[in-house]
Formats: structure tokens, C-alpha cells, sequence
């Protein structure tokens, strides 16, 4: 994982923590306190002064809980640490704290696969450092890849093995063998446990990969393999909802005709009305990337009935307005997405690109300085309203949206 995965983790976990137990960490004063301190430090990110008081509230019933975000915390400054100067007895030190947090834990609470999914990761921090201190031996090039995990990774994978065997229905633990697998090289392993992580949650946003970038095209064929395999045998999943993640994931692929006939189905198939809107969205989408505008429209419309899609739908029939080299059909809608949606400045930028195509660059400008007073610490309008001067000619006003475009996009400019 990623320094930056690792600490949302950990924070994530203090705040999940602090909710879920707040009311019942109260064993003695001293428990207590410490309890509220440490998740109220840990949930702020700052790990290093809130793991004493963690370790002094891991008292009476929640005891395994509370080691077992103690442990993340060391996971989470060991990541931080990684990328300082930090010499390798630090970072040893920090693993062998998560190690005996975790282990803790475990012993407390064998049958959560989550102890042991995290000290899982513990070996794998270990092999990941091993591999990048001393790379791959010469004398291993051309052997199974399975020669190429050292002791480490092998516990590491073995007790992931364990978490996903004991909770069976946690997609993350999979999620988590997966990118192991990957990090070791050994690439069909890995597709094959994207495709069993895809049978038990199907949703392709819920999981990791969707952060990857670039998305590797194999990681998403592999997953939509085992969610479309696991159609039907998703009991925790209604049909609808599954139908509707493979046409979403379809138009992830670009397979637009796959991807209609997922939506149709889900269409046929009994829901919310949310559902339905979304679907409608999505099928409008499919019907819009195969170019068939006006059924797109028709469906688009559809989706708008529900509010929250309303603004979604109206700009896709701008898009396709676009399209077509109707602008002020396009403005029109545009308008009215913004109006619904004032927070949300890719409507208002959109909007300022067409009205300069239109011949109103004063709708642009109007625009573009609403944009700028509304997100200040956003460098896109600035530089759109550049660009616009530019075009005009007006090279003194550019040459100081420069100047302030350049302070804004300075490290030591204020966030």
C-alpha cells in the first residue's frame, strides 16, 4: 500500500473505533480518559502522540480492539517514517511494535480476520523493505515466481490465507492478497484473486483498484470475469444493485452494447426509484458512447426525474448538444445544472469554454470570476481566464492572471 493508503487507514480506523466503542471503553477512570485522548489524537492523524494513551485504554472487553489500532498507528508512522531519514533500527523498531500489538490482538481474538489480515501486513512491510534494500538475486532470473518471495512475503500470504478463511465475505482481506501478489510479481496469482474478490463484492468502486493509475486494463477484465460469474449468487446483493455495477463496469471497458444490456436488464428487474435513476443515467451513457443521441436524450430525461440525477442528466444532454453544434442549447442546460449544483465547478467551467465558442466571452468572464471567488484555492478558473485574455489579446491582464496563477500554484501558497 501507499504511504498515503496506510495513514487513511489508520485514521479511518481511529474514527471507526472512537464510534463504535466510545460509549463502552469506560473500564476505571484511567481506561477511559485514555480511550478518549488517544482516538481523539489518532483520529487527527497524529499517531505518534496518541498510541500511549491507545495502549493505556486497551482495557476490559475492547481490549483486542483497542491493540489492534495500535498497531495500525505503528504501521501508519512506519510508512511516514519509510520516506524521511529514518535508519533501519527505527524501522525495525516500529514493525516489531505493530508485530506485538497485533499478535495481542490475536491471541484475545483468534477468529477476526482482521488481527490476523494486519499482521499480515506486517511481514509483507518486512519483504517489500527486503526487496527494496537488496532486489532480486541474478541466480533466481528464469525460476518460478514463487522463488522469488522471500520468507517473509510467504508468511505474510499464508496469513492472509488465514483472514480470508475466517470471514470469508470481507472483499478487503482479498483486495489486500491481490496487491500482494502483484507487489511479488507473480501476476496470474494476483487476476485470480481479483476475480474471487470481485465474486464476493461485485461493486468495482467498493475496492481498491479503482484508485490504480493507470488502471491496468487486466486488473479490470479479471474483475469483471468473477462479477459477472457471481451474477445470481450474491445473496447479500439484489439483483438490481448487481446489474447495474457490471453495466457500470462495462462502460468502464467501453463495451457499450455489453453495458446496455446489463442496464435493460437491471430495468426489468424490481427497485428503488434511485436505482432506477441511476440506471437510467448509466444506460443513457451507453446509448450516448454507440452515438444514438436521441434515445440517449430520451433516457437522460428519465434519470432527471430523481433530483439528484437531475443535474448529472442535464449536463450529459449538453454534452451531446454539443455534439451536435447546438451551443446555446447547450448553454441552456448548463445553466440550469449550475443552478442546482452551484458547488460543482466543472459545470460552471464547461460552461465558460462553450460561451467563448458561442461568441460570448462576457458569459465567460462572468462565469469564470464567479468560479474564482467560489473556489479561491482552485487554479483552474485562473487559468481558463488566462487562456481567455490571451485570446482577446489583452497580454498586460494575462501577464498578471500569470503572476497570480503562479502564486497560487507555489508549495508555500496557503491551502
Amino acid at each position: 500500500m501507499t504511504v498515503g493508503r496506510r495513514s487513511r487507514i489508520a485514521v479511518v480506523a481511529a474514527v471507526a473505533l472512537l464510534l463504535l466503542y466510545g460509549g463502552r471503553a469506560i473500564t476505571g477512570w484511567i481506561g477511559g480518559l485514555a480511550y478518549s485522548k488517544g482516538s481523539r489524537l489518532a483520529s487527527a492523524g497524529r499517531f505518534e502522540q496518541a498510541l500511549p494513551d491507545v495502549r493505556k485504554g486497551a482495557l476490559g472487553s475492547e481490549r483486542a480492539a483497542m491493540l489492534w489500532l495500535a498497531g495500525e498507528m505503528q504501521l501508519g508512522r512506519y510508512q511516514s517514517r519509510i520516506v524521511e531519514d529514518a535508519t533501519e533500527e527505527e524501522l525495525d523498531e516500529l514493525l516489531r511494535g505493530a508485530f506485538g500489538d497485533h499478535s495481542q490482538a490475536i491471541t484475545l481474538s483468534p477468529a477476526s480476520g482482521w488481527y490476523w489480515a494486519s499482521l499480515a501486513d506486517v511481514y509483507h512491510q518486512r519483504e517489500r523493505r527486503f526487496l527494496y534494500r537488496f532486489g532480486l538475486p541474478l541466480d533466481l532470473v528464469g525460476q518460478d515466481r514463487w522463488a522469488f518471495v522471500g520468507r517473509d512475503g510467504r508468511i505474510a500470504l499464508g496469513m492472509m490465507r488465514m483472514a480470508i478463511e475466517r470471514e470469508p465475505t470481507q472483499y478487503v482481506f482479498f483486495d489486500q492478497m491481490a496487491f500482494a501478489l502483484m507487489d511479488y510479481g507473480m501476476r496470474e496469482q494476483a487476476l485470480a484473486m481479483v476475480r474471487e474478490s470481485a465474486r464476493v463484492q461485485p461493486h468495482f468502486g467498493m475496492h481498491s483498484y479503482s484508485s490504480l493509475t493507470p488502471l491496468p486494463r487486466d486488473v479490470v477484465d479479471a474483475f469483471a470475469e468473477g462479477a459477472r460469474d457471481a451474477l445470481g449468487e450474491t445473496p447479500l446483493m439484489p439483483r438490481v444493485i448487481h446489474l447495474l455495477a457490471l453495466g457500470r463496469l462495462e462502460l468502464r471497458r467501453g463495451n457499450a452494447i455489453q453495458a446496455e444490456r446489463d442496464l435493460r436488464q437491471a430495468l426489468e428487474t424490481p427497485g428503488t426509484q434511485l436505482n432506477r435513476a441511476d440506471t437510467y443515467y448509466r444506460l443513457g451513457q451507453a446509448l450516448q458512447m454507440q452515438a444514438r443521441y436521441d434515445e440517449a436524450i430520451e433516457v437522460f430525461l428519465e434519470a432527471e426525474a430523481d433530483p439528484i440525477f437531475e443535474p448529472l442528466g442535464l449536463r450529459a444532454r449538453a454534452a451531446i448538444a454539443e455534439e451536435r453544434g447546438e451551443l446555446e442549447s447547450a448553454l441552456t442546460l448548463l445553466r440550469r445544472a449550475r443552478r442546482l449544483r452551484p458547488g460543482e465547478l466543472g459545470y460552471t467551467l464547461t460552461y465558460a469554454r462553450l460561451a467563448v465558442e458561442f461568441g460570448r466571452p462576457d458569459w465567460a468572464e462572468e462565469s469564470l470570476r464567479w468560479a474564482q471567488t467560489k473556489h479561491p484555492g482552485d487554479p483552474r478558473p485562473l487559468r481558463q481566464m488566462l487562456n481567455l485574455r490571451l485570446e482577446q489579446g489583452d497580454y498586460s491582464e494575462a501577464d498578471s492572471l500569470r503572476r497570480e496563477l503562479e502564486r497560487l500554484q507555489s508549495p508555500a501558497a496557503p491551502r
